[in-house]
């Protein structure tokens, strides 16, 4: 029966990775004791087999594990504590017996049972990590601590190298849980090109890839050089091509980094190199292009908006994505460059015809690239479908007024004038803008003049 590891259904950011070190000891444990996988499949198998047995410590350990695997923790308990009752002196019993209850939240328990396992056998590194972990799920960090640093005087041992690695990240003791990870990655990168047997699987060795590139992620900023990215960029890409569930974390705490200024540099970063490794999760790439549009990065963003539209043409957040990225791009330029403004904009409407801001920033991108009647024929349609949109009287008059109109731009300035005035519309005070409400009527048109710059660029 194949074991699922905890930390894989809730994800890589969970920091109780120790669930999975309990099946991975779980599964050594089997293998020690012959039992095979194919041998039994269903819970009738695992009962029948007690029932042959029910003296033997071992029927009891297999079933357990078996309810462990179902997420059935009190059923689980109970047969390991069988275990530990039929065979009180053994030490890899007790610790299965408190992983099972440090699953039941029963934290104090788990501790008594790692603690019995080292009086058992001092130099259980399985004991001291689980007690360790333990430890650091409850804050208790100098606890954690002694017990992962015994372990690693007893045995070099790149697991416990990586619990204490994400204690020190959780402590946020980032040169320290650096230290740990790097030591992680350089001992399973050699011992992989040798060919050795053991060390840690992809998954675990993805866990020590993850938490590195947050922390090398963090010392990005708006200074940063496109190398400086590199080291985390690559991180990230190991970590997904190791355990392409990875990529949950990556979104999941990728986002509150977007929403600090001096974070969201290296979360761009990091999720470039999830998306580099999962080039086809187009949830994925969306945020990125989102998070390169947010920092300014147009030309990445553009790319990256470019390729979800090449497998979704007709997807609004990508088309108004990269027509807002493409704008930010031209704006130091020539009037050209927004034609493919104009173009993705025109898309949008295409699809989404009753979505009057986008209508608006089509009027505004028309103007941009030369196309004023066009431009003043969107904002007037805007406005037969919104009388009370104040916005669209203010730029159908900057549009009048490019044109030469002054008429008419005197006429859109009043309608504008006379809402805010009268109160009648919640949005021309919301709106204002650069207008004023004490303004007469030729100030406002005046206003309208002065908001056109040299050359004519709209926001």
């Amino acid at each position: 029966m194949k074991k699922v590891c905890v930390s894989r259904v809730i994800g890589l950011l969970v920091l109780g990775s120790v669930s999975c070190v309990a099946w991975a000891q779980a599964s050594a444990e089997q293998t020690k004791t012959g039992e095979s996988a194919a041998a039994v499949k269903t819970q009738e198998d695992y009962d029948k087999a007690v029932a042959a047995a029910p003296d033997d410590p071992q029927v009891y350990k297999v079933r357990g594990n078996y309810f462990s695997g179902k997420r059935l923790y009190e059923k689980a308990l109970l047969d390991y504590t069988k275990v530990t009752e039929l065979e009180p002196k053994n030490a890899p019993y007790l610790v299965a017996q408190g992983q099972i209850l440090r699953l039941l939240k029963r934290t104090d328990e788990a501790i008594g049972s790692f603690s019995k396992a080292l009086e058992i056998d001092p130099k259980s590194t399985s004991a001291l990590n689980e007690l360790g972990t333990t430890y650091m799920q409850t804050k208790s960090y100098d606890l954690a601590l002694d017990s992962y640093t015994r372990s690693l005087t007893l045995k070099d041992d790149s697991m416990t190298y990586l619990l204490r690695g994400q204690m020190y990240f959780d402590q946020g003791k980032r040169p320290l849980a650096l230290t740990d990870l790097t030591k992680v990655i350089e001992s399973e990168t050699k011992r992989r090109a040798a060919n050795e047997k053991g060390g840690l699987s992809d998954v675990w060795l993805a866990q020590a890839y993850f938490y590195r590139s947050f922390i090398n992620a963090r010392s990005l900023s708006l200074l940063s050089k496109d190398e400086d990215a590199v080291p985390v960029i690559a991180d990230a890409t190991k970590a997904v091509q190791l355990d392409p569930a990875a990529s949950n974390g990556y979104l999941k705490r990728a986002a509150p980094m977007l929403g600090n200024m001096d974070a969201k540099y290296g979360a761009v970063a990091l999720l470039a190199g999830a998306s580099a490794a999962k080039p086809g999760d187009m949830e994925l790439l969306m945020k990125l292009a989102d998070a390169q549009k947010d920092t300014l990065n147009s030309s990445s963003a553009v790319e990256s908006y470019t390729k979800i539209l090449a497998v979704d043409p007709k997807s609004l957040a990508a088309l108004s994505g990269r027509a807002t990225a493409s704008a930010n791009s031209a704006r130091p330029y020539h009037a050209e460059n927004w034609l493919p403004v104009v173009a993705d904009w025109k898309s949008y409407v295409a699809l989404k015809p009753d979505d009057n801001k986008a209508w608006s920033q089509l009027g505004i991108a028309q103007y941009n690239v030369g196309q004023t009647a066009e431009g003043i024929a969107t904002f007037k349609q805007i406005l037969a479908a919104d009388k009370e949109n104040a916005y669209a009287h203010v730029i159908l008059g900057l549009g009048l007024a490019i044109s030469g109109d002054k008429d008419g731009a005197l006429a859109e300035a009043q309608a504008y004038m006379n809402k805010l005035n009268t109160g009648e519309s919640k949005a021309a005070k919301s709106n204002a803008g650069n207008a004023n409400a004490h303004y007469s009527q030729n100030e406002a048109v005046k206003a309208l003049f002065d908001l056109l710059p040299k050359p004519i660029l709209f926001v």
